[in-house]
């Protein structure tokens, strides 16, 4: 039996042809798309005063049509008290429930039927009361050990994670 394809055929440009596309490809580079991982959740570094209340916003970036979110978020009960969460205006119609049965984690799911433009969206925003008894110059670490974004078409959206910790910068006064 004889395979179909015997012989090996060479394949040539023109030199018509090879100029046109030696032409064109600086702009087929330029104006294709980059595929990596736009979308971003991030938690960005902040100050803090030991003894009061903050806000932690967790921003969703460049993601387009989210319509689903699930970050699990771990903290040090040592160091923080969970006491809310509010969800940005631009995340209304999307119903979020949090559990936070264990201290120390949180388990923050989101869902909508149509998806949103995610563009440095403060998505979140967790309160914490942060312990009296911290130093100042103490880092307080935040940690997403898993995390996923949906798009209403039900599609995995690819994503990174940068998380920034929080840093006591001086003590209440009492």
């Amino acid at each position: 039996m004889t395979p179909v394809f015997s012989k090996l055929r060479r394949f040539t440009l023109s030199p018509p042809f090879l100029i046109i596309f030696l032409f064109f490809l600086p702009f087929s580079i330029v104006l294709t798309p980059a595929c990596s991982d736009a979308a971003e959740i991030r938690i960005d570094a902040q100050t803090v005063t030991a003894g009061q209340p903050v806000r932690v916003p967790i921003v969703v970036d460049g993601a387009d049509d989210l319509a689903g979110v699930k970050i699990v978020l771990h903290y040090d009960p040592g160091q923080l008290a969970y006491r809310g969460t509010a969800r940005a205006e631009a995340a209304g119609h999307m119903m979020h429930v949090v559990n936070d049965k264990q201290p120390g984690t949180l388990i923050i799911v989101m869902a909508g039927a149509t998806g949103i433009q995610a563009e440095n969206l403060a998505l979140l925003t967790l309160t914490f009361e942060v312990r009296a008894d911290l130093a100042t110059g103490a880092e307080v670490a935040l940690r997403v050990t898993e995390s996923q974004l949906m798009s209403a078409q039900l599609k995995d959206i690819a994503h990174t994670v940068a998380v920034k910790p929080l840093v006591v910068d001086r003590v209440a006064k009492k």
